[in-house]
């Protein structure tokens, strides 16, 4: 069975920059922290959240994993400035910016209610209560045998265009997305580095130059996971605007 999430292999988009993001944040020397409780809607503490805090520049300055009774504190320590911050989340809850501004992948610190943090204080009651997502889950398979694809990235976007969040396809070939999505309808599209034709869902043939939108729309009815996605690849090179001969459309808003 398909776990619901996994938190090593799926982390959402903001979570992978992080890392990159906190090694090019400049190092400060304040004392100051911000702290809080994640919890569910409906009460229940949301254990293993992230809160991300971005400073004054928009770079990630500092985070916090929430513990058993959903509380976090920020750590490294903090300038005295104005901060904003965000959850980022592989449990199934929607994301939130502070205050209750929701936040997928690509969402501005510039959207968010500014938090003061004053050097040798902890800035506390920065809480923030999430809602269960949808999912979307299935397999990626390859055609020719319907042998699993393992490693392949998975694609969801929403209905403009905007890249939400991904998975990737464990050794079964099954994957799970990571974010919680909320109530609507998505479209979904493979990458892989194994020689297969991309492919959006129902089959439809991809490549960098398409549009997501010409691909099936997946209906998402929160907090359900919608299954059954499964995705099958034509081994093959992959070919510049042509796929199978299909021709798709250029798009500046699918990567």
């Amino acid at each position: 069975m398909v776990k619901r999430f996994h938190l090593q292999k799926r982390m959402s988009l903001a979570a992978a920059g992080l890392v990159l993001t906190l090694l090019a944040a400049p190092a400060g020397a304040g004392t100051g922290n911000i702290s809080g409780f994640v919890t569910a809607t409906g009460g229940g503490p949301i254990v293993g959240a992230m809160v991300v805090v971005y400073g004054p520049s928009g770079f990630v300055e500092s985070s916090g994993i929430t513990d058993g009774t959903g509380f976090y504190i920020t750590s490294p320590t903090l300038d005295t400035a104005t901060h904003s911050a965000r959850t980022t989340n592989d449990l199934g809850y929607l994301n939130e910016m502070y205050d209750n501004i929701p936040c997928y992948s690509g969402c501005s610190p510039a959207v968010g209610t500014p938090i003061a943090v004053v050097d040798g204080n902890t800035t506390t009651g920065i809480d923030f209560v999430l809602d269960s997502g949808g999912s979307i889950s299935g397999t990626v398979r390859d055609a020719t045998d319907a042998s699993p694809i393992a490693g392949a990235t998975v694609f969801i976007y929403t209905q403009s265009s905007a890249l939400l969040t991904w998975a990737t396809t464990e050794n079964d070939g099954s994957w799970v997305a990571g974010d919680g999505l909320e109530s609507g309808s998505y479209y979904v599209r493979t990458n892989n580095v194994d020689g297969y034709f991309e492919s959006l869902y129902l089959g439809i043939p991809y490549t960098q130059w398409c549009d997501v939108t010409i691909g099936a729309l997946i209906t998402v009815t929160a907090p359900a996971i919608t299954s059954g996605i499964d995705i099958m690849l034509t081994p093959g090179l992959h070919r510049d605007g042509f796929e199978n001969g299909n021709f798709c459309a250029w798009s500046s808003t699918a990567p």
